[in-house]
């Protein structure tokens, strides 16, 4: 793979990864609500796009991000799959202490990703985050424009019991009427 820049080695807490295929049409808005909150917490977060050799403009969509905040650009020199491309992501570019897979089309809300590390923060011996999340139908509430987060319509919350809370073993946030655990881009480990 290519990277279009260097790679630091400086230790991050968080590498949020954001492996893609033909994502031109999602990643506009994608890093438009994450990447200025990157700025706020550079220190603590690196972000990665792994494309998986698209075959659309995504790669003109992520250069012109670049505005937006800083980010690692990755692009594989052939497709390697979904499943190689995000375990590529993890193992071959993230520098973080821990990782978050996010799906090319998911927004971040105002403020999360500073929830996200100050719940980090405050729990220092876990090894393993889950975050709750949204579902919204595409198109009808993807916004065009999403800058700094998106607090928008959405269709339901996938745990509306969810609280924050500690389990001690994985199986704590098993529940057989959720999808939750199912969701790549709901863990951070």
């Amino acid at each position: 793979s290519t990277e279009s820049t260097e790679s630091s080695n400086h230790t991050p807490t968080l590498s949020i990864c954001i492996p893609c295929y033909n994502a031109a049409a999602y990643l506009p808005v994608v890093l438009e609500a994450l990447l200025p909150q990157t700025k706020e917490c550079a220190d603590s977060v690196e972000v990665l796009i792994v494309d998986d050799c698209s075959t659309d403009n995504t790669a003109d969509v992520v250069e012109l991000a670049r505005e937006l905040g800083f980010f690692r650009f990755i692009r594989n020199p052939a497709n390697l799959g979904m499943s190689r491309n995000i375990a590529g992501a993890i193992t071959q570019h993230a520098n973080g202490e821990f990782v978050w897979v996010m799906s090319q089309h998911n927004l971040l809300t105002q403020g999360g990703l500073a929830t996200i590390l100050e719940s980090m923060r405050k729990n220092p011996s876990a090894d393993a985050f889950q975050i709750n999340f949204r579902c919204a139908n595409y198109p009808s509430q993807w916004p065009a424009s999403a800058p700094g987060g998106y607090d928008g319509a959405y269709d339901y919350l996938c745990r509306a019991d969810m609280d924050s809370h500690w389990v001690d073993r994985w199986e704590g946030f098993l529940d057989p009427s959720s999808a939750v655990c199912t969701q790549t881009y709901s863990h951070i480990i």
